[in-house]
Formats: C-alpha cells, sequence, structure tokens
C-alpha cells in the first residue's frame, strides 16, 4: 500500500480533465456510443488499453465516466472489466464510478478489490472518502474481496477518519500476531470513538449491550473471522 502522504497526494489529480490537450473525448462518445451493451465495458478498457501514458489518468477519468453515462445498469461490468486493462488506475476508476454511482458503493468497491486484490487499500481510501458514513461497509467489503490486504485496508481507514487511528492502531496490536480482523477491528475502533466524543474514558469498560466488561483474552486470541456480520457502526458522523 502506499504511504498515507502518498494517499492523499493521489487525491490532488483532478477529477475532470475534460479540456486535457491530446484527449479526444469525441472518439471515446462514439466509441462507446458504438458498442452495444454487453461490448460496453470491453470497449472502454479498450480505450483505456490504449491511451498514452501521459493522458492514461485522463483518460481512465472520462472513459468511465462516459461509460456509465451511457449505460448506468453496466456500472459493476465497466468497473470490473477496466481495473483488470489498468490495474495501476483502480482506485481512481471506482472513484470515477462512486462519483456516478453512489449507491452502488459497495458493489463497485468488491469489483474493483476482487478485480485487483493489491490496490484493495486504495479502493477503500478513494471510496470512503467520497462517502465516509459507509466506511466500515466499504473496508469490510473489500477485506473479504482480498483478505490478505487486511492490514493495509484498516491503515487506508485510518486515512479517512483521522480520528480513527489511535483506536485502529490499538486494536491492530491486540490481535497480533494473528492477522486483524477488519470487521472486528474497524467495529471495536468506532465504538471506542463513539464512547470517547461522550465523555467515556474507560476505553477497556463494556461495549454497549454487553453484560460484562470486556477482559484482556490469552496470547494466542483470535479476532473474529471476517465473514461475520460486522456489529454496528453505520451511519455514523461524517467528519
Amino acid at each position: 500500500m502506499k504511504t498515507m502522504s502518498a494517499l492523499w497526494a493521489s487525491w490532488l489529480v483532478p477529477i475532470s480533465l475534460l479540456a486535457q490537450p491530446g484527449l479526444d473525448t469525441n472518439h471515446f462518445l462514439a466509441v462507446l456510443r458504438g458498442a452495444t451493451a454487453v461490448e460496453l465495458p470491453a470497449a472502454a478498457a479498450r480505450l483505456v488499453r490504449e491511451a498514452r501514458p501521459d493522458t492514461r489518468v485522463a483518460t481512465v477519468t472520462n472513459v468511465v465516466k462516459l461509460a456509465l453515462q451511457i449505460n448506468p445498469a453496466a456500472t459493476l461490468a465497466v468497473v470490473e472489466i477496466v481495473s483488470r486493462a489498468d490495474p495501476a488506475d483502480a482506485a481512481r476508476i471506482a472513484e470515477v464510478a462512486v462519483r456516478e454511482q453512489s449507491s452502488l458503493v459497495i458493489g463497485i468497491t468488491r469489483r474493483a478489490a476482487a478485480a485487483v486484490p493489491a490496490q484493495a487499500a486504495e479502493i477503500v481510501a478513494h471510496t470512503a472518502f467520497l462517502m465516509p458514513e459507509t466506511l466500515l461497509d466499504i473496508a469490510v467489503t473489500a477485506a473479504k474481496a482480498a483478505p490478505a490486504a487486511s492490514l493495509d485496508i484498516l491503515h487506508a481507514a485510518a486515512v479517512v477518519r483521522p480520528e480513527l487511528r489511535p483506536y485502529i492502531e490499538e486494536e491492530i496490536a491486540r490481535c497480533r500476531p494473528v492477522a486483524p480482523s477488519v470487521s472486528g477491528c474497524l467495529s471495536r475502533a468506532l465504538r471506542i470513538q463513539i464512547k470517547m466524543e461522550k465523555g467515556d474514558s474507560d476505553r477497556h469498560g463494556s461495549d454497549p449491550g454487553d453484560s460484562h466488561p470486556r477482559r484482556p483474552g490469552p496470547p494466542d486470541h483470535k479476532p473474529p473471522h471476517e465473514g461475520e456480520d460486522p456489529p454496528g457502526g453505520r451511519n455514523y458522523a461524517r467528519p
């Protein structure tokens, strides 16, 4: 995963680069409109593969945006196939798609992370940055699609929600040497942060709904499996 500063820097490239010299958006539109609904994702991927290196980011941005405007129903297929064609820009592809179809953020995250597991953390950073209130669902979805990226996904969550960083780091440390569960670690970090906001300084007290205080587990204690339903953590305030 990129460093946190690199992740922030990657967002500085404008999402709308419609007037970049050498970028023939009319050609993109003609190719995409000439494709059938079934052919549209592959046509978009071909345009991206043919882009010059100096126009690659702008091409990805415009092609994905135009493809989804032409056929919104093809959103998930476009995200997956274009991401496979241009793995280095999978996070930007997902970001553009979420800007166009925000209600599909979970499906977009799933398809992009499954297509390019190595970019799962960046995909989380880009999509959750647009919709921080769905951070938990986005992160858990990406971790299910790319389990090996769980640790990096948690670090990406800390970039999106900096106020969670100390609690996420505490949860990661608590899970060692076992690979952290994104669902368990991020859910607990969110609950602790909410309690701290309410003035509860006892970060090791009982969780809401628990009948007994939490006690540290043995050294070989394992976090919940990734397949478990994420407990709570939804609809929290946008930073």
